[in-house]
């Protein structure tokens, strides 16, 4: 099994992971299995800034890729 990189996207304050809504917008969610990770650590790091106000960790996993 090949894995890939990936990047999740943790409220410092809260712990809570960013996640679609699925309206187009994101929401903070506590069950790590609900997070979205980012392909990209650039879009990660955006994220953080856009969402988060900077106050934010990009953490990197590693999940197995889709073949």
């Amino acid at each position: 099994m090949r894995c890939v990189r990936r990047y999740l996207v943790q409220d410092a304050e809260s712990g809570a992971f960013l996640a679609p809504d699925g309206e187009g917008g994101v929401v903070l969610v506590r069950m790590l299995s609900k997070a979205v990770p980012f392909q990209e650590p650039d879009a990660a790091h955006e994220a953080v800034q856009d969402h988060l106000g900077g106050c934010g960790v990009v953490v990197p996993v590693y999940q197995p890729a889709e073949e």
